[in-house]
This record gives C-alpha cells, structure tokens and sequence, in this order.
C-alpha cells in the first residue's frame, strides 16, 4: 500500500491531459503538484532535476508535447527538444530519485497498414517527425530509467476537441480528412487508466485506446448527434482535408492488457456519451 498523499508530479499540467489528471486522481490518496512550460522547462534538464530533487515525487507524470504534427515539420529541432530529449529529462529526473514515470505517446510511431494491428512489441516506422520525435523519446525513457509506464493512445479529444465540433457544425463548415480511422478515445478515459496503473509496479509500454475504430467523419457526425446537432450536421458542408500528416488508417492493439487480465476499454461511442453527459458541460478551468 502506497502512503496517504503521495506526491505526483504532472509536467504539462495546462494542457488537456494534465488537467484531466488532475480532475481524476483522488485527492485522498495524492497531492499534486502541477506545472507548465514557464514553471519548470521540461527542455532544460537542470530545471527538471533541481525541482524533482527538491520535491522528491513518488510519480512524475510527462504531459508534455509538441502535438502538433503540422507544427512538429516546421519546427523539427522545437520537435526534437520537446518529445525527445524532454522525456530524456523526464526519465533522468526520475531515476535519480527513484521515481515513478508516466510517459505519454502516440500512436503515430506507427505508419499505419490496414491489414496490420500494432501491438506494444512492435518497433516504430513512422516517416513524420511527429512520430519520429515520439520514438525517440520512449526510446530515451526505456534507457534513462527502468520504473516507467509508456502509454501509447489514439485521437484523444477533450472538450476543446467537442467545442470545436459543435462550433463548425453551427457554423455550417467542417474541414477534416474524412477518411482517416483510428480508435478515438478521451482524456478522462486515458486518466482514469493512468490512476489504475499508477500504485502497481506493472512497468513497460501499454496500449489504451477506446474500443473500435471509425472514420473521423464517423466521430464527428457521432458526437454531433450526442450533443443535439444532428438537424444542423446534415446541412453543414463537409470538406476533406487532402493534406494531412497522420496516418490514413491506425488500429493499436492492447495486447498488454489482455495479458495482465485486466478490465478492456470503453467502445468508443459508450465513452463518447459519456464523456458529454458527465464532463462537456462542466468547462471551466478544470475543462479536460
């Protein structure tokens, strides 16, 4: 048994995953410490060390990213900086003080077949720098410390992603690549797997994502209906976007969770709806 209010530390705290971290891990069990860019720069390696020596945390949980993959082609040594040698940082810091990490990746490692599932034994081949960057920093996790936890995961939305839905369908206009596939799955879902894992000492590389693929058509014409817009959906003119850098078609498979018996994700659809039910509405600062 883990003692009462142990430390964790989430780097990246601002962005959607932190926050909904911080709105699932329970209160009771730890106190967290949540910081961003201009508090501690996970690109700087003794800004990292200096606060995880002074605060000594039982986890450090890496919400850091360049997510962007437009972003991450204009700008590869930004790339390189933030998903590679940050999760270098992540993991050094860690280790020195024996630490556990959560680190965030993607399943853009992957360049994406459509006969192929990816499980977690896998190797990486993504052309992207996105991706590439991505590799690197689990490969830099995996050398730098040995109590981490990899979680790779698919088209996570929160509700910035749902806001952003519902405004182009009001609007009229939506411009999306239509035909991609891949599983979506929210931050609260990644949260709560996070707050499953956390107290045990299952280390290595997991993949989570919701259950089922669709197309983002699929997703967004779903979540359209979940939020009352289905009227305002048929009337909107979709457009396709030709341009985009993610793979066309990416279905990980959660073999490690079958192996350890434990419980399978949400269908994409149930979590959906249930995210809208019980988190949309909510927004606030704790919007996640």
């Amino acid at each position: 048994m883990m003692n009462p209010y142990e430390t964790v530390w989430i780097i990246g705290a601002k962005g959607r995953l932190g926050k909904a971290l911080a709105r699932i891990l329970n209160p009771m069990d730890y106190r967290l410490i949540l910081t961003d860019k201009s508090g501690v720069d996970i690109r700087n390696l003794s800004e990292v060390m200096e606060f995880a020596d002074r605060n000594k945390p039982y986890a450090i949980i890496n919400c850091a990213g360049l997510t962007n993959a437009r972003k991450c082609e204009e700008e590869p040594d930004n790339a390189f900086q933030t998903n590679a040698l940050g999760a270098r940082n992540a993991a050094i810091a860690a280790d020195s003080i024996g630490a556990k990490l959560v680190h965030f990746s993607t399943d853009d490692i992957f360049a994406g077949k459509k006969e192929k599932l990816y499980n977690e034994f896998h190797e990486g081949d993504s052309q992207t720098t996105y991706g590439i960057t991505k590799s690197f920093g689990e490969e830099f996790v995996k050398e730098m410390t040995n109590r981490f936890f990899i979680i790779r995961s698919s088209w996570v939305y929160d509700r910035k992603t749902l806001l952003k839905i519902k405004r182009g369908v009001s609007e009229g206009a939506l411009l999306f690549a239509m035909n991609q596939v891949a599983s979506p799955t929210s931050t609260i879902a990644l949260a709560k797997f996070v707050a499953k894992i956390l107290p045990t000492f299952e280390f290595g590389t997991y993949h989570y994502t919701c259950e089922g693929t669709c197309t983002r058509l699929e997703f967004i014409q779903e979540a359209a209906r979940l939020m009352g817009l289905e009227e305002h959906f048929g009337k909107a003119e979709v457009h396709n976007l030709q341009s985009s850098i993610h793979p066309d078609f990416i279905e990980l498979d959660s073999l490690m969770l079958r192996m350890l018996e434990w419980e399978k994700p949400p269908y994409w659809k149930d979590e959906l709806k249930s995210y809208i039910d019980n988190y949309f509405e909510l927004g606030g600062n704790h919007g996640s």
